[in-house]
């Protein structure tokens, strides 16, 4: 598949030694979380990402040719229980996210990061064992919801379940048995 890398993250991919790297944004109400696979700060496009180094797990859905809705899963490991709190707190679900894959040049500069991964956080998982949490989040694209059914059926079970007393469409399967029905007056 063709992708529209800069020329330069693209000239060190196909290099001898990379140093390769992933970026995460995820927006919510209380603020925008950035991490980055890395140590210490690393500023680009005027934001701060924080270094999560091995606690930022990503994980990122296999492309395919046919059309189908993968989500990508980021997690932070081992992280303290106190977080917990703030995490269950939040109001997460439908936040916007994104994963940028980038490279930094001989390990000093950060070289343009390709966006990789975008869609909307769906749900949240949280294992606390003691002093320590694990925290993910599933990141699902709008696709996802081709996956859902949408609307209702005119069964007479669909209508029970909105209206229980109502016998309106009680009759409906009995129309595809074959029965002539003959419609108007004086028949």
């Amino acid at each position: 598949m063709s992708r529209n890398l800069d020329s330069a993250l693209a000239s060190h991919f196909a290099g001898a030694v990379v140093y390769p790297i992933f970026l995460l944004r995820a927006d919510f109400d209380s603020g925008t979380l950035r991490l980055w696979t890395g140590y210490g700060d690393l500023t680009w496009n005027g934001a701060t990402f924080t270094g999560a180094g091995e606690v930022l797990n990503l994980d990122l859905p296999d492309e395919t040719l046919s059309l189908e809705a993968n989500g990508a899963e980021a997690t932070l490991t081992g992280i303290d229980s106190s977080l917990v709190a703030t995490a269950l707190a939040e109001d997460y679900q439908e936040r916007p996210a994104t994963i940028w894959v980038a490279a930094l040049d001989g390990g000093q500069n950060l070289l343009p990061p390709y966006p990789v991964y975008a869609g909307r956080i769906d749900t949240m998982q949280i294992k606390s064992s003691g002093d320590e949490a694990d925290i993910g989040v599933t990141i699902e694209q709008p696709l996802i919801s081709f996956k859902s059914q949408r609307g209702s059926r005119y069964t007479p079970e669909d209508q029970k379940r909105r209206f229980p007393d109502d016998e309106g469409l009680a009759q409906v399967p009995t129309l595809n048995d074959g029965r002539q029905i003959t419609w108007g007056a004086g028949q």
